[in-house]
Order: structure tokens, then sequence, then C-alpha cells
């Protein structure tokens, strides 16, 4: 890994007593320390780690998939939207309709 940039993203769940930033930094210096690299670099990264510590394990992901994004493939049926004159409301309907949710407009005046 000769002058390779590097990127580590530490998630971290129940209660340490270190922060995730704290763990990232030990990482990325350990590596810096022990191999050739070009140091960190979140845009152009050829070596990316993904860590995630849950009570005493640690886990390192080496494939992530993207999903299709928005609600749950359950939740994405028709909704009622009620209008009133304010803009709130256009904006609840559009931010539901964005996440893939069907709204049915009820206008009141």
């Amino acid at each position: 890994m000769p002058e390779d940039t590097i990127k580590v993203r530490v998630k971290r769940s129940d209660e340490h007593e270190f922060k995730s930033t704290d763990l990232d930094r030990y990482i990325c210096g350990g590596l810096s320390d022990q191999f050739e690299t070009g140091g960190v670099d979140v845009k152009k990264l050829q070596l990316y780690l993904d860590l995630e510590v849950r009570d005493e394990s640690l886990f390192v992901y080496n494939n992530i998939y993207s999903g299709l994004g928005g609600h749950p493939l359950s939740t994405q049926e028709s909704v009622l939207t009620l209008i009133s004159c304010g803009f709130d409301s256009f904006v609840a309907s559009y931010m539901t309709k964005r996440h893939g949710a069907k709204p049915h407009i009820l206008f009141l005046n």
C-alpha cells in the first residue's frame, strides 16, 4: 500500500469511554506509522475502512451496498395530506412524495 491515501470511518453503539473520531485518528495514525501512505484524503482515497464497535466487538465491513433510500417498502402506500392555507402542509406533502409515498390531497379552507 505504498503512497495510498486512506480513510477510516468508525461507528459505535452503546457507551464507550472514547469517541468515534478518537478511534478514527488512532487507527489512521497506526496505519500511517506501519505503512508508507500518502496521508488521509477524503476525496481521492485508495483505501477505505468502515468499522463498527458494538459492545466489546469490532466489525469490519468490506462491502457496502446502497439501498433504494426513502421509507421502507412496506410503508410506501397512499397517504392523506391535509392542505391548509399555510405553506408548511405543501412542504410536508412534498417531503412524503419525495420519500416514495403517494399523497392524496384534501384541501381545507
